[in-house]
This record gives structure tokens, C-alpha cells and sequence, in this order.
């Protein structure tokens, strides 16, 4: 899931990055879910925190990035 998420754009907004961290974390939850007969529910629906926990880390982990070369 974090190779999918290190391929989105980083220069979107946070409220948009939250939002594509849902959708994409449960697209790639479904995934695994129909691979289970649908018997996965609960692990379906944490894939959607688990999207926004990722993209909440890369978008931190980014601006700290930014502000360090900044400082440079």
C-alpha cells in the first residue's frame, strides 16, 4: 500500500491528500477483501485508516523535508 501512495502527487492540499488516502487505501482493501469471498469486513474498512495514516506520514515527512533544504 505504501508503493501505491508514494506514486500520488504530493502537491495537493491536506484536506485532498485525506481524502485520496480513503479512496485509494480501500481500492487497494478491496483488493483483498474480494480475494477473501467478502469475508474481510472490518479489514476492508481499516484499509481506509490505514490510507490516511500513510498519507498523513508522507505529507509530514515531505514538508519536513522541504523546510530542512529551505534551511539550507
Amino acid at each position: 500500500m505504501g508503493f501505491v501512495f508514494s506514486m500520488m502527487p504530493r502537491n495537493i492540499t491536506l484536506t485532498k491528500k485525506i481524502l485520496q488516502g480513503i479512496l485509494v487505501g480501500l481500492l487497494i482493501s478491496f483488493a483483498f477483501y474480494s480475494t477473501m469471498n467478502f469475508n474481510d469486513l472490518p479489514g476492508f474498512i481499516v484499509g481506509g485508516l490505514y490510507g490516511v495514516i500513510i498519507e498523513l506520514v508522507f505529507h509530514f515527512v515531505y514538508a519536513r523535508k522541504q523546510n530542512v533544504s529551505k534551511n539550507q
